[in-house]
């Protein structure tokens, strides 16, 4: 299921909006969250001056309540702060590219990844 050309069909991205700048997916992957993170992308954007990426996902699905995601990841002992330093320490230096060629921001990270 999660591999071969099947899979393929399954993880086709495509383009939305007026410039096909931002790829749409199935928001059932997101457990109702899908306007949340895109408010979180938006502040990354504008705070942090930085793409959001998949440390920020991962923050962001421990910090939501009452979801799987969030269940499982504290039943395995995950602890959120943590979570976010780690991710921040993992993150490229400050001036290196990332994929996107925007250099990332190291400055800590944001205090409003607590959803409600």
């Amino acid at each position: 299921m999660l591999s071969g050309p099947e899979a393929r069909k399954y993880a086709e991205v495509k383009p939305v909006g007026d410039r096909g700048t931002r790829d749409s997916m199935d928001q059932a992957w997101f457990d109702g969250l899908g306007g949340v993170l895109n408010g979180l992308a938006r502040e990354i954007r504008r705070e942090l001056e930085r793409e959001p990426d998949t440390g920020d996902l991962l923050l962001a699905l421990a910090c939501a309540p009452n979801t799987l995601a969030a269940q499982t990841l504290r039943e395995l002992g995950v602890n959120a702060e943590e979570l976010a330093i780690e991710s921040q320490s993992s993150r490229p230096p400050l001036g290196c590219a990332t994929r996107s060629g925007n250099s990332p921001s190291r400055r800590a990270p944001m205090q409003s990844w607590r959803l409600k």
